[in-house]
């Protein structure tokens, strides 16, 4: 539920309330209506928003929220090395995950101010091996910044490249590393004969009450 105010004949929601109190103005942190006998909340609605494709984003803080949480957040994974062959299979490491915020990070808000939220793109597989070819390395994964303006509020690195190392004698694909978050998977090893996986987007969680 929303509560809009008629302006100029146009009905607009209400990002702020206030009262006036003793002569002074404050503002109402809640607001809450009788419906069949119960007490609901009406003012603020609390929600979700989730970011998980790469990209550049702008996030409007909804009406009567002061407070807002990032319940996770993740840069971009790391792409995943090719498997390398000598004669022997030699089958590629996991990429790397994307550095995270797995724990809830609070921080104060304006109703109706812009955030700017940039999710970190995956890095590609290493690819397009050759026999006795040095093992090819996947690209990192890119940056995720939560900004206001041009101040960064919080930032978690993409996971870096790897390479030089691999599993000798073996001939299989491995999973990609994780961080916890459900976003920025490293990809995955190549087998000795194939390519490096690509490693999955970045992303982050807001919540608000």
């Amino acid at each position: 539920m929303s509560i809009y105010v008629k302006n100029s004949g146009t009905f607009k929601e209400a990002l702020e309330i206030y009262v006036k109190d003793s002569g002074t103005w404050k503002t109402v942190l809640e607001v809450h209506t009788q419906q069949n006998g119960i007490w609901k909340k009406a003012f603020p609605v609390a929600g979700t928003q989730t970011y998980d494709t790469a990209g550049t984003y702008s996030f409007t803080v909804p009406g009567g929220i002061y407070s807002l949480s990032l319940d996770k957040m993740s840069g971009g994974g790391g792409g995943g090395p090719s498997g390398y062959h000598s004669g022997d299979c030699h089958s590629g490491v996991p990429g790397y995950a994307g550095s995270a915020y797995t724990t809830p990070q609070s921080f104060s808000v304006t109703p109706g101010e812009t955030l700017t939220v940039i999710i970190g793109a995956g890095g590609a597989g290493g690819c397009c091996w050759a026999f006795q070819a040095p093992q090819r390395i996947g690209s990192p994964g890119g940056y995720t910044y939560v900004k206001r303006g041009a101040t960064t509020l919080y930032e978690r690195a993409g996971g870096p490249s790897r390479s030089g190392i691999y599993y000798s004698g073996s001939d299989f694909r491995t999973p990609g590393l994780t961080n916890g978050t459900g976003f920025g998977q490293g990809g995955s090893g190549g087998s000795c004969t194939g390519n490096g996986g690509d490693a999955s987007d970045g992303g982050l969680v807001f919540s608000w009450s």
